[in-house]
């Protein structure tokens, strides 16, 4: 049995987005590998990612630009 770290509905992010936008994990496949790769989905774009690629919290190492904070 496969040991997947991400489930469908998850929330997650690509670890090659500059952005760090929030995605929404839509299909899992297993491969004869043994590799788990997972479908991801923002609005209406699909793309398809190996575990590895994705983190489950926003990575603001990776983010470019800044935040703009109220003072």
């Amino acid at each position: 049995m496969q040991n997947n770290k991400f489930n469908n509905g998850d929330l997650v992010y690509l670890v090659t987005d500059p952005y760090q936008f929030k995605r929404m994990i839509t299909g899992i496949k297993f491969n004869l590998g043994g590799s788990i790769m997972y479908e991801v989905s923002i609005g209406s774009e699909t793309s398809v990612h190996y575990e590895q690629e994705i983190y489950s919290e926003v990575n603001n190492s990776l983010k470019l630009g800044y935040d703009k904070k109220e003072e």
